[in-house]
């Protein structure tokens, strides 16, 4: 079971985020471009990352856990990166 993540003053800020899967850190690291039938489609570009909305986290964490991703990569906060920019479009659901 994961834990319930709550919006924070920072996340109110910034409408949208990025997920940051691996990697040393969000800007080089692999991140979410798009979901596909075989799982995640992965980028190393900020601008080619997939925006979700904070209301969409808890879909997302039960699409991340339906796919495979390892509970500790959820449960931290580090992976949910907030941004104000979206420049290839927001997800659409599950």
């Amino acid at each position: 079971m994961h834990k319930q993540l709550s919006i924070t003053e920072r996340e109110r800020e910034y409408k949208y985020f990025y997920v940051w899967i691996e990697g040393i850190c969000p800007r080089t690291g692999e991140k979410i471009a798009s979901f596909n039938d075989d799982g995640i489609v992965y980028t190393t570009k900020i601008t080619e990352s997939l925006r979700f909305r904070w209301d969409q986290k808890n879909a997302l964490i039960d699409k991340l856990n339906e796919i495979g991703i390892a509970d500790w990569c959820i449960d931290n906060d580090n992976t949910y990166v907030p941004t104000k920019y979206t420049p290839c479009g927001v997800w659409k659901g599950k």
